[in-house]
């Protein structure tokens, strides 16, 4: 299968929080959105 993103074991850590091991696939021609309040991290750089 062909994936437009594909993320392996992310880990983003904020002041008293960290995100680890966060994987996931999104296949060609889906959609996926991210939902939160802003400053909650939601930006891929």
């Amino acid at each position: 299968m062909e994936y437009t993103v594909e993320i392996e074991n992310l880990r983003k850590e904020f002041k008293g929080f960290t995100l680890k091991d966060v994987s996931f696939r999104i296949p060609k021609g889906y959609v996926m959105g991210l939902i939160g309040p802003n400053g909650a991290g939601k930006t891929f750089i």
